[in-house]
């Protein structure tokens, strides 16, 4: 899988902006190895059909914004959907459904894993069948509670790159967030 030539550009252009002319060229080689290597296991049902536009409706839900008694949240969504959206919306964008630590679910733990309190990877499937699906992937942070994060602070080389460590004394007073805990959380690394 290529990419064209436009959207080349608009990769380059945000490529530059946050890694500079330098690196850009290298990380767009990478991002196009990846296509080519994981493209064939995306299924595109229609490829004329644009991603989103103006005649899409979507439904934004938390994996357990409607509850049953005795039933798992993502069923009892794929009934909902059966009784009260076919036909009515196009697709159902659930939020972030992995197993967290904090943050609503956007702190993932682990993202192969559906968090077994909503359902399970069959749930999200049967949904998938019933209609279009909008996942989150939730590339900018993680729990520290993951896999992952563990192996860092373990200094295992391989996730060196996955985590931002500074200084105590740098100086973050110019960054803002809307998040009431602290920017910087302290941890202890081997190594």
């Amino acid at each position: 899988m290529s990419i064209s030539k436009k959207n080349r550009e608009i990769i380059e252009e945000k490529l530059t902006f946050i890694y500079g002319e330098k690196r850009n060229k290298k990380i767009i080689i990478e991002i196009e190895k990846l296509l080519n290597k994981y493209s064939q296991n995306i299924p595109f049902q229609n490829k004329n059909k644009t991603f989103l536009d103006e005649k899409d409706i979507v439904l934004i839900t938390y994996g357990d914004s409607i509850e049953e008694a005795n039933t798992k949240p993502l069923k009892t969504l794929s009934k909902f959907i059966d009784k009260y959206l076919t036909g009515r919306i196009n697709i159902v964008h659930i939020l972030p459904f992995y197993p967290y630590s904090s943050d609503d679910g956007f702190s993932v733990i682990d993202y192969k894993k559906v968090n077994p309190a909503l359902g399970d990877w069959k749930d999200i499937e049967d949904i998938k069948q019933k209609i279009d699906l909008m996942l989150d992937l939730i590339a900018n942070h993680i729990s520290s509670k993951s896999l992952w994060f563990k192996e860092y602070l373990k200094g295992n080389p391989e996730y060196d790159n996955y985590f931002i460590s500074v200084d105590k004394d740098t100086d973050m007073s110019s960054v803002i967030r809307a998040r009431a805990h602290p920017l910087l959380t302290k941890f202890k690394r081997k190594g």
